[in-house]
This record gives structure tokens, sequence and C-alpha cells, in this order.
């Protein structure tokens, strides 16, 4: 500190002998590519600027010869907060002052930031103090109060994994002020740090520091914006964890707010406490809310125990009222909240609950290069080389990848070659081209994920039905269709050729493999053009982005089961907001939808008509297999109702008149011979008899017989011989047998036996 005073010094007399003109006012200066000018000429001097009462300094700027050398800034109560040294018109040094006392110096050319302990034996006040845009680094601050002050873009924090410089604060206060975006970030240790009666925006970030220790209360205050990140882990004993009121225990996080209200409100300590040996290891919050009023709580997570529970007493609530909030943030409930935010609300709430997972289908696309990128293997799934590529605008890359998926569509190289074409699966990414069935079958369990499908035979059986089962086919998607086949088949199918499977074929041998390759390059340039993709990765602002989205990894759930899941939700919401509204995952975003949009368009334009032809053919053999089958019934049916209105003619006809010989009394004994039933029961089987009689004559004779004959059967004038008929011996037994077709098997017996 002591060179850095020496320093100062000499820049100060420096200035003090070339600014010998008097003060200009700073609204007389005109700057010109970093040059001052007044009145038409290089300025050397010291201009001001005022606050609105014209006469307190707000600013000073010493110049020579145009260039800055120094500002110095002040307070409405004309202290000095703040100097800037410069060195070639560019800035050197800032110096943040306290009472007049260098407080803090920040080296822009060695990037160090140093700062000057406040130890105080007994309470030191400072009262009035404006610090703005100020990193305070690796500091003391013991006893200290700060009253009626102005914190703007300030922050407290120690150097990341160094114990030596951790930021201690240490009974640190501040009371009556306004904290513009006041931060205490990593490597903190903040022990009774107490904010009474401030408004303004805070935020605490506790990093994966050993030191990191924060005991934060808030009272009496009136806060716009509070966010509290942890993802400490730190050690507890036993003992610690037994205590059920903490009194044991050395606390590394703990929150106390009295008599505030807060806009916005978000508490996430997403550690887990889980026991090794004799210790636990995690972060053990307190978090309690006294006469305390939410408008919207964003986050709330305590943290969980090695079970995935929240950690027990670790939330306390007594007059809290919360008004609204981001439920799917919400982890932890106590009886004091709104009835909205307790398990059964979060129920409620999820039945109709959609995530916006937008920014997690980006960061698919902000990885890192794949493992074994060039080469192209279609053993495993190609869906990250895919969107690589789109990143990064690889031409080439996605070119060869597309020839090679059409070439396993081929069956390139196969000694029978005989392609299949798939439909695109209903689970796929609509973004990435790979239509083969191993997308379903390695990334999906459904069945219902499975596309339909077609090779080469489907489509020439296809092509050979009627006319009303085809739609145009495009001649490319012809030629290639029918390049794969090792023959070229032209299939005749008879007209009942689905129902019995026969089909005429005629070959004519070709050379599959050339014909195959001509047709798939010709395909391939008329429909694909990538020379227009962009590189998303390239440029400074790619890479801010790649970074922001490397923290979205995975996808935000509809539905939690447990407390871990609404912690896991919890996290990953809070994932997406910190990189929603960036700059340079727009610009990344917007580039990465200009190059999937140009590549989805041309595969769409390529292989949509192949897709929509494998569903159309299935459908279309289908519905013809259908029609042929209502054909076979519709021909039963005809055919049924043709014998039962021939066999009412021939109970009419001569022919019929075979049968009353069971009419008679001599019919009614044979058939009821063994029968001792009543008169009833015996005309019945009688009747069932005489009907049996009376088919069985049909049958035989309508099935022997050609139409003519049997019409001449059924009037009575048939003259032909029982050989002329076609009639056999086994036939004419039949004949014979007629009679007693309904009757029963003894009767059927003596009746053959009589006949012999």
């Amino acid at each position: 500190m002591n060179k850095i005073k020496i320093f100062l010094i000499n820049s100060f007399l420096l200035i003090f002998i070339i600014s010998c003109s008097s003060d200009s006012n700073l609204q007389d200066i005109n700057f010109e590519n970093g040059l001052a000018y007044k009145d038409g000429n290089l300025f050397s001097g010291i201009a001001s600027d005022y606050y609105n009462e014209g006469t307190v300094i707000k600013n000073t700027i010493s110049f020579e010869d145009g260039k800055t050398i120094k500002k110095a800034y002040f307070s409405e109560s004309g202290d000095l907060i703040a100097d800037e040294i410069f060195l070639n018109n560019k800035i050197s040094q800032r110096i943040n002052y306290l009472d007049g006392e260098i407080f803090v110096v920040k080296d822009f050319n060695k990037n160090t930031i140093e700062a000057n302990d406040l130890l105080c034996e007994e309470e030191c006040i400072y009262e009035n103090v404006t610090l703005e845009d100020l990193v305070i680094s690796a500091i003391t601050i013991k006893n200290v109060t700060f009253k009626n002050s102005k914190f703007k873009n300030v922050s407290f924090e120690g150097a990341k994994f160094r114990p030596d410089d951790v930021a201690l604060l240490d009974n640190f206060k501040i009371i009556d002020s306004s904290l513009e975006n006041l931060k205490f970030g990593e490597n903190v240790a903040a022990s009774y740090l107490t904010l009474d009666n401030v408004t303004g925006k805070i935020e605490v970030l506790i990093e994966q520091d050993e030191q990191a220790i924060i005991s934060l209360k808030i009272s009496n205050s009136d806060i716009e914006d509070f966010v509290l990140k942890n993802s400490h882990e730190g050690r507890f004993t036993d003992e610690c964890y037994s205590s059920p009121n903490w009194e044991n225990c050395v606390l590394n996080l703990s929150l106390e707010t009295q008599n505030s209200s807060f806009k916005n409100f978000t508490f996430l300590n997403l550690s887990v406490q889980s026991r090794n040996n004799t210790t636990i290891n995690s972060i053990t919050p307190i978090l309690s809310f006294k006469n305390t009023t939410i408008d919207s709580l964003n986050g709330l997570i305590v943290g969980m125990d090695a079970s995935g529970d929240p950690i027990n007493n670790a939330f306390l609530c007594d007059g809290l009222e919360v008004k609204d909030g981001k439920i799917p943030m919400i982890a932890d409930y106590c009886f004091g909240m709104d009835s909205k935010f307790d398990q059964f609300g979060v129920k409620d709430f999820e039945k109709s609950y959609l995530p916006n997972n937008s920014l997690y289908l980006i960061a698919k696309y902000a990885l890192e290069k794949p493992t074994d990128y060039e080469n192209i293997n279609y053993s495993t799934n190609r869906e990250k080389d895919q969107r690589y590529a789109l990143a990064v605008g690889d031409q080439e890359y996605l070119e060869k990848h597309i020839s090679e998926v059409y070439k396993e569509l081929l069956d390139f190289g196969s000694f029978s070659p005989n392609a299949k074409f798939y439909d695109i699966s209903k689970c796929a990414d609509s973004n990435l081209f790979y239509p083969q069935d191993k997308q379903w079958r390695r990334g999906y369990n459904s069945q219902d994920c499975a596309p339909e499908v077609f090779d080469t035979s489907d489509f020439i059986t296809w092509q050979s039905l009627p006319k009303e089962f085809n739609s145009d086919v495009g001649e490319m998607q012809r030629e290639l269709i029918t390049s794969s086949m090792n023959y070229l088949q032209t299939y005749t199918v008879y007209e009942d050729g689905v129902r019995k499977g026969i089909r005429r074929e005629a070959y004519e041998k070709k050379n599959p493999l050339i014909d195959s390759e001509v047709a798939l390059n010709r395909y391939l340039e008329h429909y694909y053009d990538l020379s227009s993709l962009q590189n998303c990765y390239r440029g400074r602002e790619a890479k801010e982005a790649l970074d922001l989205l490397g923290t979205v990894k995975n996808e935000i759930p509809t539905i939690t089961e447990t407390y871990v899941d609404r912690v896991a939700r919890g996290r990953l919401i809070l994932a997406n907001e910190s990189v929603s509204d960036n700059f340079a995952v727009s610009q990344f975003k917007q580039c990465l939808e200009g190059n999937v949009s140009i590549y989805v368009s041309q595969n769409t334009n390529a292989y949509s008509p192949l897709a929509k032809l494998a569903v159309k053919i299935q459908t279309d053999l289908s519905l013809y297999a259908d029609l042929e089958e209502r054909k076979k019934e519709e021909a039963k049916r005809k055919k049924k109702q043709q014998r039962k209105e021939l066999f009412a003619d021939f109970k009419k006809s001569p022919s019929g008149e075979a049968c009353n010989i069971l009419k008679e009394d001599d019919g009614a004994f044979i058939i009821n011979y063994y029968f001792s039933g009543s008169l009833e029961a015996k005309n019945a089987r009688l009747e069932r008899a005489y009907n049996a009689c009376l088919s069985c004559y049909f049958n035989l004779f309508s099935t022997t017989l050609g139409d003519e004959d049997f019409k001449k059967f059924l009037d009575g004038s048939l003259r032909k011989s029982n050989r002329e008929i076609g009639f056999t011996v086994g036939d004419v037994r039949k004949i014979m047998m007629c009679p007693v077709a309904g009757a029963d098997n003894k009767v059927r017996d003596l009746f053959a036996r009589q006949l012999n």
C-alpha cells in the first residue's frame, strides 16, 4: 500500500503542475476519437461536472493535450469517493476512498484488486458513504457499521479455493441504507452480518469453497430482489446432526428475516446432506421467517438429508405471508404459506403444468466435438454428431451423413440388395435425419414409435394393384426405389393374387450397385445444397453462449414425485432462467435455427415423399386385402342365399317327394323304433328326420350335378344313370341312407342292415 500511496502523490503533483489553467465545465468539452477538444483545440486542464444544484462538484477530469490522465468522483457532501488514473488515455487504476483513506485499489494492468482491512476493537461507524461499481476482494471487516449509505453494484468476494484470500466479514452491519445490487460472492465468510432498514437488491452466491460461511439477518427492510444460491459442501459432526435446535452446530448458512417485505425472494440450498462414518457432509441451513411478507416466491429449497427428505427443523416460519410465486421452483412448505404452495397445491398444479424446455433443446447443440466424429459408423446412433455438425455448419460431414443414410436404406454392398424405406418415427427428433428402424429400437422402448416400412417388392406389388389403390410417385423416387433391386421384377397379380399369393414374375438381369450409385448421386444433387450453413460456434459471443447453455443439461420434468424431484426441477428451472435473456444465447439460437431450417427443409423435400409412401403402401395393401376378404364373405353370403332359395324349390319339386315315406306310418315307426317318449316328442323327432332327409338329397344332388342337370332333377325329368351323373357306389349308398339321415345311430344301423 505504501508504493500505491507514493505513486498517487507523484500523480497528484504531476496533475497540479500541468493544470495551471482555471477549471472548465465538462459540458463545454467535445470528444472525438477519444480525445478532448475545447473551442476546436486539444484541451489541457481540468473540467468538472456538477450535481443538480450546480455548485457541488460531482466529478472532475484532468486532460493533457486532449488525453485523459485522471478522473475524480465526489459525493454530494463533497467527499472524495474515487480516483481513476489513466496512462496513454486508457484507465490504469481505480482507487476508492473511505473517509478520505484509500479503501480499494484495482490495477487494470495487473488485473489485481487490493483492499485495506477495516478492523475495529469496538464499533466503527461510517455514515453517508457512497460505494459504486466496486469489487471488494480478500478483505477483513470487523465491528464495522455503515449508516445512511449507498451501495451500488458492490460485490464482496474472496479468491476461489484460496483460504488465505477469504473475505472475512465479522459483525458487519449496514443500517438505514440503499442497496442497489449488493452481492456476496464466492469464498465469503460472514458471521453476524446484519442488514437493518435497508432497501434494494441483494444477491448471495455460495460456491464450492471450504471457507464459505454466511450468517445473515435482515430486519425492518423493504427488499426488491433477494437471491441466495448455495452449492457449498461443508462438514458437521454427529453432535450437530443430532441437535434438534442446532445449538451444537457451526452453521455455514443461516438467514433470518424479521419485520421485512420482499418483492421477489429466492432461496436455493442445493447441497445434499450425507453421512460418512462419523461426519455429515453437507451444508446445514437455517431459514427463519418472522413477520415477513413475500410478493413473489421464486425458489424455496432448504436442503435434504441422505434419504432425500427435507432436513428437520431447518425451515422455521412464524408470521410468513406469501402472495404469489413460481410453484415449480418451490420444494419446501410451512403452515404459514398459502395453501396453493403446499404439497397438495403442487399436485393440483402439475396436472396442467407444461415446462418450457426450448432452451434444453437448444442446449443439446452446445456440445463439445463428439469423439470419433469424422468416422460415420452406423453401429451407433449419430444424433450428437448431427447436432454438432449443424451447430458448426459442417457441410461436408452432413452431406456424407445424408449419403450414408440413403446407402443403408438402399442396402449398398449386399449381395442381393433390396431397399427398405421407412416412415419417420413419431418419437424421432424432427430436426435430425435418421429414418432407419434403428432409431426407435435404440432410443425408445414403445412400439408406438415403430415406423411403417416398405421394400422394393412391396412397391412393385403395390403398383400392380388396381389403379384406385395407387397415387402418383415422382420419377426420381421411382428410379431410386427400383435401382436397389438385383433384378428388375415385373409382377402381374392375378385377380385373386393377394388372396392366394400367386404372382406371375418376369426377370431382367441388371448390375444393381452401379445403377444405385448413379441414381443416388442424381437424387442427392437434385435435392440437397448445404453451402449456406453458418458456423454458430465462431466468435466471442458464441463462446459465452456455449458456456451458458452448458448449464442447461436436462429436461425440466412435468411431474414430481418426491422432494428430490422437486429440488432437481427447481435447479433446472433456475438454470434456464439464468440464460434465457442472454444476448449471446439468443444470437446462437438464431444462427442455429437458420442452419436447422435449411437442413430440415431439404431433408423433408427429399425424403418426405418416400416416408409418405411407406405409410401409403402398407395402408393400401391392407385395404386391398380387406376388400378381397369382404369379396369372399359376400360371395359366401350370395351362395348361401342361392342355396336357400334352391332348397325351397327342391322341397316343392317332385324330387323332394322321396322323403314322403317318413310321413307314413311305416316311416314314423322306423324313426321312433327305439324311442318310447310321448306322442308330441315322437312327432318332433319325425319332423327333424324329414327335414334332414330333404337336406341329404339336396346336398348330394346339388353338389354333384351341373346347373342344367340339377334343374331337371328338380322337375323330375332327369333320366341319367348314376354312372352318367357321376355317382359312385358310395354316393348311391349315401342316397339310400337319406331317409334316416336325421335318425339316431341305432335306427341308422337297423336301416343299413335291412338295405344290405
